[in-house]
């Protein structure tokens, strides 16, 4: 079952995408592909983008039906008036997960009915204050703090996480990094979260093979949760596996980047992986990059090995979509 965390994960992944290097465009491409899309409307990379942003991660979490997709704050608020999932008074106490809207025409005096301008994810409320992931504060994904019933809250869409499933789109299926089998006698408990605190979704006995779709601090997600990878074996580990199949049809070696106005390099293969920080790219790659670490078109990389469509090279990963063979 989806939850607030679900949605929240994903708004923190995206936190720091901004309009200066364009890295709010991918939140962008993926609410325009999404069908049917809202008033048939595709928003452009220059609209104001802060409603297309909690669409976006409602897209990703396929929970639409409790988060209703618009671009337009007032419109979502309506979609939210006709689900019954609206709360117009502003002074309650959110929780997380809560879609918060604002009006900055607010008053501050008696219920707020205006127009509203801004929306984002109430992440948490400590003491008073709430913390809110939104998009397009400051042309960047920003958390904003403000107080319980303050000013410029006009009121809060509220989704129902208790009745819906997650329905995962078919571009989010995570690629697989590697195979391991379970090498421990006792078996594997597999965790909800990537920590030992975390609640038990299932165990695995102990030789059972696994695919590896993510990694994070020494554990690896499988199909149904965490497992702590020191508790495993790799297993054809020379062999590069891309949605259980072999790929092994692309040359390795030197190539020229082509994305404009740079190509983004990652920790990992993928989209979901943060971006590798300028300082932390090898020399020569930090001497062909923009200020924020992209690769300027025309940089030569050496590809070292490939992962489905993305392409280990020396500072990282990067998409081979934007490789041209040196």
């Amino acid at each position: 079952m989806v939850n607030s965390e679900t949605i929240l994960n994903i708004a923190r992944g995206w936190l720091g995408c901004n309009e200066k290097d364009n890295t709010h465009r991918q939140i962008i491409d993926i609410y325009n592909a999404h069908t049917p899309l809202a008033r048939s409307y595709k928003v452009k990379y220059t609209d104001s983008w802060c409603a297309t942003f909690v669409s976006a991660c409602a897209i990703k979490a396929g929970c639409t039906d409790i988060i209703p997709t618009e671009c337009s704050c007032n419109k979502m608020i309506e979609l939210f008036q006709q689900i019954g999932c609206w709360q117009e008074d502003e002074s309650v106490t959110p929780v997380s997960g809560w879609i918060i809207f604002y009006d900055w025409q607010d008053s501050g005096v008696g219920d707020d009915k205006g127009s509203s301008e801004h929306v984002g994810i109430v992440e948490k409320v400590s003491e008073g204050v709430i913390t809110v992931i939104e998009g397009n504060k400051n042309d960047s994904v920003a958390r904003r703090t403000l107080k319980v019933n303050g000013k410029y809250i006009r009121g809060y869409g509220i989704p129902n996480f208790n009745q819906v499933t997650v329905k995962p789109i078919e571009s989010e299926k995570k690629t697989t990094l590697y195979k391991v089998k379970v090498n421990t006698p006792s078996g594997l408990n597999c965790r909800k979260n990537p920590s030992v605190n975390a609640n038990i979704v299932t165990a695995y006995p102990n030789n059972t093979p696994l695919d590896i779709i993510a990694e994070s601090n020494g554990w690896g997600e499988t199909s149904d949760g965490w497992i702590l990878l020191k508790y495993t074996k790799k297993i054809n580990s020379n062999t590069i596996i891309q949605n259980g199949n072999k790929n092994t049809g692309k040359a390795l070696g030197n190539y020229k980047t082509t994305a404009k106005p740079a190509l983004k390099v990652r920790e990992g293969p993928g989209e979901s992986y943060d971006r590798v920080p300028k300082n932390r790219l090898t020399k020569d790659g930090q001497a062909h990059s923009n200020e924020n670490g992209g690769l300027l078109p025309g940089t030569t990389v050496t590809v070292l090995e490939w992962i489905g469509d993305w392409a280990k090279i020396p500072s990282g990963f990067v998409k081979g979509t934007y490789l041209v063979k040196a």
